[in-house]
């Protein structure tokens, strides 16, 4: 059965606001237990922004961009997956609501608004760049090699440029924040990468 976590979760939260400078020692031993206990659990998307969410603040006044990054990043997949049954199955540890977000939770996410939106772009970008090159670079050696006429080789190859870019925008995009979010993954405490590994398995 699961179990709600967000009691818990607010009551840390309320630590990490009343310690002034580096937060207090107690603070972060509760987050750490709470996460061991969410990694063998299965557990609500709720609770688990909410943990990313003081995870994430944890990074930021330690300066630690990559942990921030994996955090924030994972955080927006989970966040999209709540509006999309197909990719809210991938994710077998997390039981997907209609629940509000806390508020904080929100504050956090609009901080960071368009970094999985800005690694799609660029990515989308540098795919239609190659395949763009490959297609003018082929266009004239092809015409010459199977004396076709240009019209035929043109729509061949565009015929050509439009699969592959279609499946490379499909799955290779994903392959390709896995990835990040693999070297990412690296900075964050072993505690959150147990939870990583046992919750957000697809």
């Amino acid at each position: 059965m699961t179990q709600p976590y967000m009691g818990a979760l607010k009551q840390v939260e309320r630590l990490m606001q009343d310690s002034l400078g580096v937060y207090s020692q107690n603070s972060m031993n509760q987050l750490h237990d709470l996460c061991v206990q969410m990694s063998q659990d299965t557990i609500y998307d709720v609770d688990y922004l909410k943990l990313m969410e003081l995870y994430g603040r944890k990074y930021r006044k330690e300066k630690n961009e990559d942990a921030l990054r994996y955090v924030v990043m994972r955080m927006q997949q989970v966040t999209l997956a709540r509006k999309n049954p197909k990719s809210a199955a991938k994710y077998k540890g997390i039981v997907f609501t209609d629940k509000p977000l806390d508020s904080f939770t929100k504050a956090f996410l609009q901080e960071f608004p368009l970094l999985l939106h800005t690694y799609e772009e660029r990515y989308k970008v540098r795919i239609l760049q190659m395949a763009t090159f490959v297609f003018v670079i082929l266009l004239i050696p092809l015409v010459l090699l199977f004396h076709l006429s240009f019209l035929i080789i043109w729509l061949l190859l565009l015929l050509l440029f439009g699969i592959f870019v279609y499946y490379t925008f499909k799955y290779g995009y994903e392959s390709i924040v896995k990835d990040q979010i693999q070297d990412l993954i690296q900075s964050v405490d072993p505690t959150l990468k147990k939870l990583d590994q046992m919750q957000m398995s697809q």
